[in-house]
């Protein structure tokens, strides 16, 4: 049996630039102004989210 793979590369750098930082900062101020500051309990819910997806997609590629 044989695995097909594909090969992607990657900028030595990331791709981030001062203008992605100022725009995401924009939308960061947006949320806030109208739903108020990110609470510790929505951040540890959102990171719990997040490892629950990670673990579902080692799953399904395992």
């Amino acid at each position: 049996m044989t695995t097909e793979r594909d090969a992607v590369a990657l900028p030595e750098k990331p791709a981030e630039s001062e203008s992605e930082r100022d725009r995401l900062g924009r939308a960061v101020d947006w949320w806030e102004s109208d739903y108020g500051a990110v609470t510790e309990a929505e951040m540890a819910e959102a990171a719990a989210e997040r490892r629950e997806i990670e673990r579902a997609h080692a799953r399904s590629t395992a």
